[in-house]
């Protein structure tokens, strides 16, 4: 149990890490004499865009497996005895 929870708190710092470095996550602070106000802002259009392009690099990865596989079983196999 103490694992699964180690191992999720480290992917939810991996997720918040990457978000930030990427722009996905923007943090800002006004502080007034008695107050401290932290504002969070989201970029969806960020988040969708990032992900629609590992989508298309995944395709076209798999495309070009796709294409190996299909050239590496056309060639005639070799009779190493």
């Amino acid at each position: 149990m103490g694992r699964l929870f180690f191992v999720l708190v480290l992917a939810l710092a991996v997720v918040i890490g990457v978000g930030y470095w990427r722009g996905w996550f923007q943090v800002s602070t006004d502080q007034t004499s008695q107050k401290a106000n932290i504002s969070i802002n989201v970029d969806k259009e960020k988040i969708q865009a990032d992900a629609d392009t590992a989508k298309a690099k995944v395709q076209d990865a798999g495309s070009k497996v796709k294409e190996q596989v299909k050239e590496g079983s056309s060639k005639p196999k070799e009779d190493n005895r």
